[in-house]
């Protein structure tokens, strides 16, 4: 692909993550700061940065923009108030730097605008949550940038609830803008490049990588390149990479549900549900369309049957056979006269019944098929 790596397509190709840089982007060119809402577990969140920075330095024109990151955690004291701590930070000469009196004609933030502290400078500040995000909040939203030669902000903030809009400062969360699609569509890039593998085989791996993952699509990516879904269960490939060093502070928060989370916590129930869920995605339909392809190639066997012995389903006597279900056809499968089955079909197409009905009884009673099931019904598929 012509792209430096996955992080790149997923930020600058998908919907609703282009959506979230194209919006900053805006905001910050048209001098208004911005309150990025982002999971603990924001996907490529360093390379998603350095995006934005190209984006921002092209759209401004001006090489001399700086994109000034401060680490909330390691570099700003809580207790120290925001405009404080940028002046102390940034002011160029001892005189601005100790001229400000909280009692003076000029606010703070008037008084970095009109000594120009922050000159041809945005400052992303990452990693802000309690008290210390809505301290930056505050001083933000006091905070009218006048252009480049005033600074603008972007406050990057976690697990802060509800983030009013004003004027001065806009909120752009992530889980707003990133919808299942979207995993799902960058799941399906991912796969297309497996030329080898058949297409149901790509469209149930990104379905179930996506209803494990979530909005991760970092993790997501990982797992479909690490894992044989063919031959071992979903949870082998995600074990592995919560094991990973790297990943070890993912899904880290407090009752999180981060996949990453569930598999540390051994969660089996969660994260089987999420794998049905998928399934009922991805298989039903195949299931459903192997009944009806069965059916056509023997409706008039099998409705012969049905007027010889009587049959019935959910309390109604059966007259047509696009109407017999799975569990159904199996008992007329099963029915002998005079030693001889009814529907005479050949062992193989008996197997495939068979094995139908049970993945879709499964299915139906919140179970999940194996992955040697799930190659058989995309193998009766793809023939």
């Amino acid at each position: 692909m012509n792209y430096r790596n996955w992080s790149e397509f997923w930020w600058e190709n998908i919907t609703g993550p282009n959506c979230i840089l194209t919006n900053i982007t805006d905001l910050l060119v048209d001098h208004i700061n911005v309150v990025f809402i982002v999971p603990s577990d924001l996907p490529w969140r360093y390379d998603m940065r350095l995006m934005l920075e190209e984006r921002i330095k092209e759209r401004n024109g001006s090489m001399e923009l700086l994109v000034e990151f401060i680490d909330a955690e390691d570099e700003y004291p809580v207790e120290e108030k925001a405009g404080t701590f940028l002046l102390n930070k940034y002011a160029q000469s001892p005189k601005i730097r100790n001229g400000f009196r909280d009692r003076g004609e000029l606010n703070i933030q008037g008084y970095l605008k009109k000594n120009e502290v922050l000159r041809n400078r945005i400052v992303w500040v990452k990693g802000l949550t309690g008290p210390a995000a809505q301290n930056w909040m505050d001083f933000c939203k006091g905070y009218a940038s006048a252009g480049i030669n005033t600074g603008i902000f972007v406050l990057e903030v976690h697990d802060v609830g509800n983030v009013t809009d004003s004027s001065n400062l806009k909120p752009i969360g992530y889980d707003e803008n990133i919808s299942a699609n979207d995993i799902q569509v960058f799941n399906e890039f991912i796969l297309n490049d497996r030329k080898r593998l058949d297409g149901l085989w790509r469209n149930y791996i990104a379905s179930v990588s996506g209803c494990l993952c979530d909005k991760d699509a970092e993790i997501s990516e990982l797992l479909i390149r690490t894992t044989d879904f063919k031959s071992e269960s979903p949870e082998c490939g995600l074990q592995r990479i919560a094991e990973r060093p790297e990943y070890q502070r993912r899904g880290g928060d407090e009752n999180s549900k981060h996949i990453l989370a569930l598999v540390r916590r051994q969660d089996e129930g969660e994260i089987r549900h999420r794998i049905w869920t998928a399934q009922v995605k991805s298989l039903f339909p195949l299931i459903e369309f192997e009944r009806n392809k069965f059916i056509k190639k023997h409706k008039k066997d099998i409705e012969n049957s049905l007027r010889a012995h009587c049959i019935w389903q959910y309390k109604e006597k059966l007259e047509y056979a696009e109407d017999v279900e799975l569990g159904t056809l199996v008992y007329i499968m099963d029915i002998e006269n005079n030693g001889c089955r009814v529907l005479r079909i050949s062992d193989e197409e008996s197997e495939k019944i068979r094995l139908l009905h049970k993945c879709r009884n499964n299915i139906a009673h919140a179970k999940i098929c194996t992955p040697e099931e799930v190659g058989k019904i995309i193998r009766y598929s793809s023939s």
